[in-house]
């Protein structure tokens, strides 16, 4: 492997390493968009960047083998703990959707059953208003009593 080519790759490894194991805004990126933010993987980048660091060490003593073989494996637990994420959001997601579904059905029907118990008063007052006896004045009074003047006004009104 050539020179240029080994100091391009401990590069990227040591600024991926550091990355992954020291810079809190990075990880709270990662947390945030790829795994689903839990304390354990905090943890678990902060050792992955470790293990990027280690495959560095590994490519400067020359053990290229055992280099790649530990970013392949980074690389399977990171895509792994990603996957599980992004799975994890999607339940929870899922799962807040169904609460919001519920409350507004219980909502709902809380809303159906007041309706309900207020058109049942309703109908009962007007059925009790129905029923009652009532004198004849007060059903004359009730069936003339338009707004509009009786025989007894307009004469009262002439004579003044």
């Amino acid at each position: 492997m050539s020179v240029i080519y080994i100091l391009i790759i401990s590069l990227i490894l040591l600024f991926i390493g550091i990355s992954l194991a020291a810079n809190n805004r990075f990880i709270t990126f990662i947390l945030r968009y790829f795994f689903y933010g839990s304390k354990t993987s905090k943890t678990l980048v902060r050792f992955l960047g470790i293990l990027v660091l280690t495959s560095l060490v590994l490519i400067l003593l020359k053990m290229y083998y055992y280099a790649i073989l530990v970013n392949i494996g980074v690389s399977m637990i990171f895509t792994f703990f990603t996957i599980q994420g992004r799975n994890k959001a999607k339940t929870m997601v899922a799962m807040k959707q169904q609460e919001q579904e519920l409350q507004h059905r219980a909502h709902m029907e809380q809303r159906r059953q007041d309706l309900a118990k207020t058109r049942k008063q309703k109908i009962k007052d007007l059925e009790s208003g129905r029923n009652k006896p009532q004198s004849v004045k007060q059903m004359k009074d009730k069936l003339w009593n338009d707004g509009s003047k009786t025989n007894k006004d307009i004469i009262r009104d002439l004579n003044n």
